[in-house]
């Protein structure tokens, strides 16, 4: 467990996949925040600071690699 919370944002179109990460994350003390697609995860990213970007690659809106260039 962290022993402070440390800001995590995923970025995953499948549901299933972004319920887990989350839940798995929060398990471990971190704050997370996800999105469903590449546009909302660059809005959250422009918006805030996070200690970690997950980046899903094969995003339908976007590839995660270009979304991490932007």
């Amino acid at each position: 467990m962290t022993d402070s919370k440390h800001s995590v944002l995923f970025v995953d179109d499948a549901a299933d996949t972004r319920s887990l990460v989350e839940w798995s994350l929060r398990q471990d003390g971190f704050d997370i925040t996800t999105a469903q697609t590449a546009d909302q995860g660059l809005n959250l990213a422009r918006a805030n600071s996070y200690s970690l970007i997950l980046l899903d690659i094969g995003l339908p809106d976007k590839d995660g690699l270009e979304l991490c260039r932007e």
